[in-house]
């Protein structure tokens, strides 16, 4: 997410799309530049289009249907793109994780405990 202009905060936090979405200014600093209002005009039209039709397209760019295999997501920021596995490293680091202590952190629960889900109650 794009931070606003005069915004301290590098990148955009949990609920911080809301002053997009809504055009709200959470914070006086917050002030919404050109590049700023390009990345809430994109938000409204994302969320105009996939209210209406059920997908979340943009007349910009395609929006990317996530596969495993590609892993693409929307990328929005003054200009949209299309990233693919943005998140890689963080992914085989929980994957390692869980590889080493024998303990799933999304699951909360062991490899043996994920077997028996089922019976274990």
């Amino acid at each position: 997410m794009y931070a606003a202009t005069g915004n301290i905060t590098k990148g955009a936090w949990h609920s911080y799309e809301l002053s997009y979405s809504f055009d709200q200014q959470t914070y006086p600093q917050d002030v919404k530049g050109p590049d700023e209002m390009k990345v809430q005009n994109y938000f409204a039209d994302i969320f105009a289009q996939f209210a209406k039709t059920g997908n979340p397209k943009s007349d910009t760019i395609p929006f990317p249907l996530y596969t495993i295999e590609k892993q693409e997501a929307l990328w929005i920021d003054p200009e949209l793109s299309v990233k693919s596995k943005v998140w890689e490293d963080r992914r085989k680091f929980w994957d390692n994780v869980t590889e080493k202590y024998d303990y799933n952190v999304l699951r909360g629960r062991t490899r043996e405990q994920m077997k028996n889900r089922y019976t274990d109650f």
